[in-house]
This record gives C-alpha cells, structure tokens and sequence, in this order.
C-alpha cells in the first residue's frame, strides 16, 4: 500500500494547515529519501515523482480543481525539482 492511500484513509478531510504537518511527516521524507544520491535524472523519473505530490495536493479541501502551481503556492510548496536543487 502507498502512503498516500494510508494518509487519505486516515483522514477524512485535510485543511491546509493539517495538509502541511501530514504532508511533511509521512509522504515528502519518502519522496526525498536520499535524493543527492539517487538524483532522477531521467526526466520520467522526475516526472513519476512529481505525480505523488500533484496527487496529493489535491486532497486539500477547496484545491482539488486548482491548477498545479496554484495549489503548490496556496500550500507554501515547491515543486520536488527545486527542492532536488537546493539540495532540503
């Protein structure tokens, strides 16, 4: 079973607030597990990435139909790529 299918049957609902603590605690340190040293370099591998959180930003209350980019700055996010870059 995925995180995410676990984190979204634990929770019926999330506010942006409880998104951020749940998000950081139990799906961002699996998608960054070691990153400097694995780095995706393929772009598909980005891409497969970025897909969880795409998906998982959607199951914030009132984001679901939101473009991509406007839920990741309504939830103070970034996209994994720059948080690849920067190294955090």
């Amino acid at each position: 079973m995925s995180i995410r299918y676990l984190v979204k049957q634990a929770f019926a609902a999330f506010t942006t607030d409880c998104f951020a603590h749940v998000f950081g605690t139990f799906v961002r340190p699996q998608l960054e597990s070691a990153i400097q040293a694995w780095r995706p370099w393929a772009a598909n591998d980005i891409n497969i990435l970025e897909k969880v959180q795409r998906r998982a930003t959607k199951l914030v209350l009132g984001h679901g139909a939101q473009p991509y980019e406007t839920r990741l700055s309504s939830l103070n996010l970034f996209p994994l790529r720059y948080r690849q870059l920067r190294g955090t």
